[in-house]
């Protein structure tokens, strides 16, 4: 049976492949289904760091900015200066955690404002472009087509470098 779905699926395009494993593998994950004696355990990346300067400044820019939901605002605990802040465009399950660097996490200071590698899917290049310009964000990389897609780089309050992408069209 696993060659006759690895056959179908070679047929595929890329797209088509990751709808595939999203609709009917991560049903059975959950279910958790043993793998080679093996139960899966862990069904989704949670959340993303993006280190911060400033927490407040990361918050305006991700909501009102970039359009993200908030979903948490709190101290990290009693008495904290710095907060669990959670961002997220709508509908995402992984959440962007907008963090402050403190004592316990001195060694992250040095990324902030720095490239993080973080990617976002764009429906809309074009558009967000436009949108995005409009709001004075700076493009360190204009969209850029490329055959795996179109791509630009944006720079977001605190100087961090943020990767848009969009898929090529079928």
């Amino acid at each position: 049976m696993e060659e006759a779905v690895l056959d179908r699926l070679a047929a595929k395009s890329l797209e088509e492949v990751i709808i595939f494993v999203f609709d009917v593998m991560t049903p059975l994950l959950l279910q958790g289904v043993k793998r080679k004696g093996v139960q899966v355990m862990i069904d989704r990346v949670g959340t993303v760091s993006l280190f911060v300067h400033d927490q407040d400044r990361a918050k305006e820019f991700y909501t009102n900015v970039l359009g993200f939901e908030l979903r948490a605002d709190a101290a990290l605990y009693p008495g904290a200066s710095a907060r669990w802040v959670a961002v997220a465009p709508p509908g995402a399950e992984t959440e962007v955690i907008l963090y402050l660097p403190d004592e316990n996490w001195e060694h992250y200071k040095q990324v902030v404002g720095q490239s993080q590698a973080l990617t976002f899917n764009v429906t809309d290049m074009q558009a967000l472009h436009s949108d995005l310009k409009a709001k004075g964000v700076k493009f360190v990389q204009e969209p850029d087509k490329q055959p795996w897609g179109t791509f630009a780089i944006i720079e977001d309050s605190e100087g961090s470098r943020l990767v848009l992408v969009e898929q090529p069209k079928e």
